[in-house]
C-alpha cells in the first residue's frame, strides 16, 4: 500500500505466471482530511496518487473505484486547462463544461464498471435535421424575429430532449453550429428587415431563451 492508502498493483514486467506478489495488499482508503494545492482542496489521497503518477510514469494503480466519486471527479475536472485541445471526442472544455453534472454521472458509471451505451446521432439523420431546418427558415425568414425565435427555441428543446443521449454531445453541437450558421444567413437575406452581427444574434438568443445543446439522460442508479 502506497503513502496514498491505496492498493497498488504494480508492474508485471518480468514476473512470471503463477508467481506471488510478496508485497502487503490492503484495501482502499480514502483519508477525510484535505489538503489545497494549486487552488483546488481535495482529499490527501488523490493528491498523494497524482503525486505518484507523476513520479513514476509506468506505476499501475488498483483500487481506485470507491475514489471515483462525482465530488472527486469535477474536483479533477477542474484542474484541466481549459484551453487544451480536444480529446478524440472533440469535446472542448467549454463544451463539457455546461452540461458538467450529466457528464461527471455517466463518466463515474463508466469508470465503475457499470454499463453506460454511449450514442451519436448518425451522420444521415444529422444531415436531414440539418436540412429539415434550412428548409424551415428558408419558408419562415419573413415571419417576424419573435415569431421564428420563440419557434426556434421550441424546435431545439424538442432535438435535445430526443437526441441528448450520453455520448452524443459533440454531435449536438456540429448541429447547433450548423443551423446557428444557417439562421444567421437568412435572417441576414430578409428584405426591409433588421440586418444581425453574431453579437446581434447571440442577444437574439439570450432574449428568447432558445436552449443550448444539452444531455438529458440520466443514467439508472
Amino acid at each position: 500500500m502506497n503513502g496514498a492508502g491505496v492498493r497498488s498493483s504494480g508492474s508485471t514486467c518480468g514476473q512470471k505466471p503463477g508467481e506471488a506478489d510478496d508485497r502487503t495488499v490492503q484495501s482502499t482508503k480514502e483519508t477525510s482530511a484535505s489538503t489545497i494545492n494549486w487552488g483546488i482542496a481535495m482529499p490527501t489521497s488523490l493528491w498523494a496518487i497524482a503525486d505518484k503518477a507523476r513520479v513514476s510514469k509506468q506505476h499501475r494503480f488498483g483500487g481506485l473505484a470507491r475514489l471515483l466519486t462525482p465530488g472527486n471527479l469535477k474536483r479533477s475536472f477542474g484542474l484541466l486547462k481549459k484551453k487544451a485541445a480536444p480529446g478524440v471526442d472533440k469535446v472542448t472544455w467549454q463544451e463539457y463544461q455546461r452540461d458538467l453534472d450529466a457528464n461527471v454521472e455517466g463518466l463515474g458509471e463508466r469508470l465503475n464498471g457499470k454499463a453506460v451505451v454511449k450514442r451519436r446521432t448518425a451522420r444521415k439523420k444529422l444531415r436531414a435535421s440539418v436540412a429539415s431546418f434550412t428548409e424551415w427558415i428558408k419558408e419562415k425568414r419573413h415571419s417576424s424575429t419573435p415569431t421564428i425565435m420563440k419557434t426556434l427555441a421550441a424546435k431545439l428543446r424538442g432535438h435535445w430532449n430526443y437526441y441528448g443521449v450520453i455520448g452524443n454531445q459533440a454531435s449536438q453541437w456540429e448541429f447547433f453550429r450548423q443551423i446557428t450558421g444557417i439562421l444567421f444567413k437568412w435572417l441576414n437575406r430578409r428584405s426591409q428587415r433588421t440586418s444581425y452581427t453574431w453579437a446581434g444574434l447571440r442577444e437574439l438568443f439570450k432574449q428568447y431563451a432558445v436552449p443550448q445543446p444539452c444531455i438529458t439522460e440520466r443514467t439508472n442508479g
